[in-house]
């Protein structure tokens, strides 16, 4: 299976206060949904309000652009790119 990393950031500081704790369950579910799988911990910068990193892999026949479609929620943008295995 590929294997990918997403960039978690926030573009507004109400998404932080609303779901700042529980990003990463948050960001693993939507995932999930596409397929993903083998997630690992999530890193996340010290700044406020942080950003985070996490990879991940997903089946072959996912693409690309349907992993980078993945919605969180309002406020909060996430990049998803291929990563050398």
């Amino acid at each position: 299976m590929p294997g990918y990393r997403a960039s978690i950031r926030y573009s507004e500081d109400e998404a932080y206060a609303q779901h700042g704790r529980n990003i990463e369950t948050l960001t693993q579910e939507k995932l999930s949904q596409k397929g993903a799988s083998g997630f690992s911990l999530m890193i996340s910068t010290r700044s406020l309000p942080p950003s985070h990193s996490l990879t991940f892999q997903a089946p072959d026949n996912v693409s690309l652009e349907d992993l980078q479609s993945v919605k969180l929620a309002d406020g909060i943008v996430i990049g998803v790119q291929s990563v050398d295995s």
